[in-house]
């Protein structure tokens, strides 16, 4: 950090049992001390921290201040490769690995020798070529099952060597055991006391994670402070022990009640916070992955959909489901194949329809000549039972029920390996989930319509705990739509799956014969092209004269 003056927010949640007085007025759990310290003593509640830092905070020499000083809007995105429990009000859903989006400023052109320079130590190769052209973005994916160089390196950044520990983020031990971590630049600010200039970080952690952080590290109680002695930042640090009121219910929205308290401030406040979220788990709803053996060079993904049905009362929101797909640059998609999933036909139903294709779709390029990272694809989910008027609310609610959904996919060209036929890959699973859009019950003009929307929107953002996300299948759907997930049926949320590959040793010869095989057709259509008919002679037989 600079020597100048700043102001960081920090905002810590624990999702508590509320039934249980002594968790959030005693001292057995949360202890709140005279000292501006939070002493915490129980590892199985869930957590998520937000963290807000003004950009100027950061020396101007620092790479990624460059990097983000050239770029409009940026966003990062990490997720483990296994599920995780996600409680309301934050069961948004991250994809697995690392996903980086860019919106480019205009008028100045983007440092990417400085974004290049500070993602290099993650093994992260960075820079414009790698990069897809997606929905509003340019963006960048790829697996990172440990977190653990991650967080170094934004330690290093965030900290710059102020503290040991560097509580100026966030503990270093509790990063390492985070289930997702997103880190958002250049978003509008919703609210007064926010910048598009600030910097905004928020970590969770599962119930589960914090308590094999505490078994491992052996760790009886942590202690959260306003701030660290000596440093140059002033600091505004927030504790919230909240959960959702177990006798207020509403279909798409919750009640979050509980105390929040500022540290310094000797007395905390009772809150009753109504909320509509934007991301929803439903927990009995799910889906599984698996593909069609055998694989081949051309792999089909079968989803396996359980209990699928409208999240919403039909009457009241119109719901869609979608799966969206994170593709590496070893396989591809064939656009005019897809097409034909809305296409009904004697031998065949329609099955779904895409909706977007963004990244590589060169059908006839090997692996090696692929530059950017791979591509995505947004794909909407028709009814099995009407597949010929594919309307998503055809969905019988209140009904459980099992189907299909298969995918087809390509494989490209793989460099050809030393004494192996086949060369492995994996592929995360696709996102499962209903788009929901409510209905308006008297659109008297478009004008009404709009507003209606639009106010349905500002609900959303109202929330404390909404977050502003860049690019990917969020830029194809509104504001005010809302996302209700399906609960993966394994714990790894990967796809492992293999292209068969030439033998390196075996190379010349299969490259001899190729050549021989195209140069025996060439010289065979040639022979038939240059190879002139005999044609037959034919006796007329004179006709008699006719008198």
């Amino acid at each position: 950090m600079t020597q100048s003056n700043q102001f960081i927010r920090r905002r810590h949640t624990f999702i508590v049992d509320l039934e249980n007085d002594d968790l959030i007025d005693g001292k057995d759990s949360f202890e709140f001390t005279d000292d501006n310290q939070l002493i915490i003593r129980d590892f199985s509640t869930p957590r998520q921290d937000r963290v807000t830092i003004p950009l100027n905070a950061f020396a101007p020499e620092n790479p990624f201040y460059k990097a983000l000083n050239s770029v409009d809007k940026f966003q990062f995105t990490w997720a483990k490769d296994e599920k995780y429990q996600k409680v309301p009000p934050f069961e948004e859903v991250i994809e697995p690995g690392v996903h980086i989006d860019i919106v480019e400023k205009t008028e100045s052109v983007t440092d990417w020798d400085s974004l290049q320079q500070g993602f290099e130590s993650l093994g992260i190769n960075l820079n414009s070529t790698t990069m897809i052209e997606g929905p509003g973005t340019r963006s960048y994916s790829a697996p990172l099952p440990s977190i653990e160089t991650l967080v170094n390196k934004l330690i290093q950044f965030l900290c710059h060597g102020e503290a040991e520990d560097s509580q100026c983020f966030t503990d270093r031990n509790d990063l390492k055991y985070a289930d997702s971590l997103t880190f958002n630049f250049g978003r509008d600010p919703l609210k007064s006391n926010q910048q598009k200039t600030d910097l905004v970080f928020e970590i969770y952690w599962s119930g589960s994670a914090r308590q094999k952080m505490a078994e491992e590290l052996g760790i009886k109680e942590q202690v959260l402070t306003k701030g660290i002695d000596g440093a140059s930042t002033s600091q505004k640090v927030e504790i919230g022990l909240l959960n959702t009121h177990p006798s207020m219910k509403i279909e798409d929205e919750l009640v979050l009640t509980g105390i929040i308290r500022e540290l310094g401030s000797p007395h905390a406040e009772k809150i009753l916070l109504n909320i509509a979220p934007r991301h929803l788990i439903l927990r009995d709803q799910s889906y599984d992955v698996k593909f069609h053996k055998p694989l081949g060079l051309h792999p089909r993904q079968q989803i396996t959909l359980y209990n699928a049905r409208p999240p919403l009362n039909p009457e009241h929101a119109e719901c869609s489901i979608f799966a969206k797909y994170t593709i590496p640059k070893s396989l591809f998609l064939d656009k005019y194949q897809l097409a034909d999933l809305d296409r009904s036909t004697s031998a065949k139903d329609a099955t779904g329809k895409l909706v977007a294709l963004w990244g590589e779709s060169d059908l006839e390029a090997p692996v090696w000549n692929v530059e950017g990272w791979g591509s995505e694809a947004l794909v909407q989910i028709f009814d099995p039972k009407e597949p010929n008027n594919p309307n998503p609310l055809s969905f019988t609610p209140n009904t459980k029920s099992k189907f299909e959904f298969v995918f087809p996919l390509h494989s490209r060209y793989e460099v050809p390996l030393m004494n192996i036929t086949v060369h492995d890959e994996q592929i995360a699973w696709p996102l499962l989930f209903w788009a929901c859009e409510k209905k308006n019950y008297n659109p008297a003009d478009e004008l009404t319509d709009m507003k209606f929307h639009q106010e349905s929107a500002k609900k959303i953002m109202s929330s404390p705990f909404y977050r502003s996300s860049i690019g990917g299948f969020n830029e194809l759907f509104g504001q005010d739509v809302s996302f209700h997930h399906l609960e993966p049926a394994q714990n790894r949320l990967q796809s492992s799956f293999h292209i068969p590959v030439v033998l390196f040793s075996c190379y010349n010869v299969v490259g001899l014969f190729t050549i021989l095989s195209i140069l025996g057709g060439f010289l065979w259509i040639i022979r038939k092209i240059m190879a002139k008919p005999v044609l037959k002679k034919e006796k007329v037989a004179a006709s008699p004269k006719q008198d």
